[in-house]
This record gives C-alpha cells, structure tokens and sequence, in this order.
C-alpha cells in the first residue's frame, strides 16, 4: 500500500472536554485474497470512550480513500478487522501460516 500522509492523533491531547476518553492503537489485521496478502500493519491512533469509537473517529474520508471502506460492527477497513493490539490482529496470519516473505503458499 501508498504510505499517506494523516494528521496522527497521538501527539494531541483530547479536548478540555472529552478528557476521559482514552487513547488507543489501531491494528488492522492481515488478510489474503486474490492471490495476494499483507501481514497486520498499525495503522496509527485514536481516541475514544471504547475502541469502537475511536475506530471510527480513525476512519476518515481520507483513511477510508487510502485502506477502503469503513464498517463498525466488527471495527474493519475493507474487510479487515481492526484491533487496539499487534498479538490479536496478527492471529489470522499464524491461523493461515504465513509472513512477511511471503512463503508458505
């Protein structure tokens, strides 16, 4: 994929108002299709009361031109579901035994 350049969330606080919500990573899992695949990549960070939230205040217009389309329930740009953590978002490529290299086929 293009890298993009997207204003990350990381480096600014909440507004005065929304101080309770949380900051977190979002991970989008690796997925395999057409005869290609990825491996789980961090996409960057969000804020939000939970982590449903924050992926959707992650998914912009922008974000959605560059990873696809966004659906909430389960939190996923196209089709691949986003997690707040590198362990659960890498499961699929230890479920399906591939890697970066791209052997194992």
């Amino acid at each position: 994929m293009n890298s993009i350049t997207t204003p990350t969330l990381k480096d600014l606080p909440p507004p005065p108002e929304k101080k309770h919500l949380r900051q977190f990573s979002i991970w989008s899992e690796g997925y395999m299709a057409s005869g290609d695949r990825a491996t789980a990549q961090y996409l960057g960070t969000s804020w939000g009361e939970t982590f449903e939230e924050a992926c959707q205040n992650f998914a912009t217009p922008e974000v959605q031109k560059h990873y696809g389309s966004f659906t909430p329930n389960p939190p996923a740009l196209w089709g691949c579901r986003l997690y707040d953590n590198e362990v659960d978002a890498r499961r699929f490529e230890h479920r399906y035994g591939f890697s970066e290299d791209k052997s194992g086929w």
